[in-house]
């Protein structure tokens, strides 16, 4: 295969929005009176992407014949050709292999480290949609996607793979807020073993984690460094102008006034019926204000910061 497996995604999303049934969704949508009515519709075509399959430009919930396609696969587990492209770009990379298991890893020392986007797919149609209501604006996160996704601005991060790794619980505790999942690694360095300092220390606990933070880094200036993660920081400088540590943007600001994060996000005032909605959209057993925290704002400085990238 020649292309990407991203494009192979956008290909079928864009066949599916095209579609006589999410035409009927939006129909849908549109009739329904309440806004959890809403809700079930959008979880039901964050779904259709998820798990259904395509044939011949057709849509079916079941595997139709051998012809047929999952209308998405994750490029983080499928996409041998992006982690050949992503290796390319790292030092820290050199003496791993790229290995396939039931999914793709860099592999060295029995550490395993997979890739991971910036931002799902998911949580880009949580935030269309919720800038407006309207279902017909989460089509957009082809181009979205396609920018996320392209290996030439690559959207991507890269951590090791293990259960409660830091790829999964970024979005449990942060929602993929990439911002504050880089302040958390920044306040794990500088913690000195205080694990009150942080929030994913769960990950931080586990063995290959752990020794790959410290022994791969060692602080969190290499971290940045080497994971060619400057673009998301705004660089501390001695007097004479090095740079001597980074602080992390606060990506819910104004991305030409970068400012720094200064703490972790506080509780809000929402009501319980508020709460209950938007934990509703974006899943999982309890609400976060991180859900709130992804804005149509935070998502184009996102965009901004991996469009620099090259």
């Amino acid at each position: 295969m020649d292309e990407f497996l991203y494009e192979q995604n956008i290909k079928n999303m864009k066949n599916f929005f095209n579609s006589d049934l999410f035409e009927q969704l939006v129909e849908e949508h549109n009739k329904a009176k309440s806004i959890d009515e809403k809700f079930d519709i959008v979880n039901k075509v964050k779904n259709i992407i998820n798990c259904w399959w395509v044939e011949e430009n057709k849509f079916y919930q079941e595997k139709k014949s051998n012809n047929s396609i999952k209308i998405y696969y994750d490029p983080d587990d499928f996409d041998k050709k992006l982690y050949e492209n992503i290796k390319d770009r790292y030092k820290v990379l050199k003496e791993y292999e790229i290995k396939k298991y039931a999914w793709y890893v860099f592999e060295k020392n029995d550490i395993r480290l997979a890739l991971d986007c910036v931002i799902g797919w998911k949580a880009i149609i949580n935030i269309l949609y919720s800038k407006n209501k309207k279902i017909e604006d989460i089509k957009e996160v082809e181009t979205i996607y396609d920018t996320i996704r392209n290996p030439k601005n690559n959207g991507h991060l890269i951590w090791p793979k293990h259960t409660n790794s830091i790829n999964q619980k970024r979005y449990s505790c942060f929602k993929d807020r990439v911002d504050y999942a880089l302040y958390d690694i920044k306040k794990y360095y500088e913690s000195n073993g205080n694990e009150e300092d942080y929030r994913l220390k769960i990950s931080y606990q586990e063995p290959n984690t752990k020794e790959w933070l410290k022994d791969s880094f060692g602080n969190f200036k290499s971290f940045i460094e080497q994971m060619d993660l400057e673009d998301w920081c705004i660089g501390k400088k001695d007097e004479n102008g090095e740079v001597i540590n980074y602080d992390v943007i606060d990506l819910s600001q104004d991305i030409l006034k970068p400012k720094p994060i200064k703490d972790y996000l506080k509780g809000n005032n929402k009501s319980s019926e508020e709460k209950e909605k938007s934990r509703k959209l974006w899943g999982g057993s309890y609400y976060s204000i991180y859900n709130d925290a992804n804005t149509i704002e935070y998502l184009n400085n996102l965009i901004y910061i991996v469009s620099k990238r090259k």
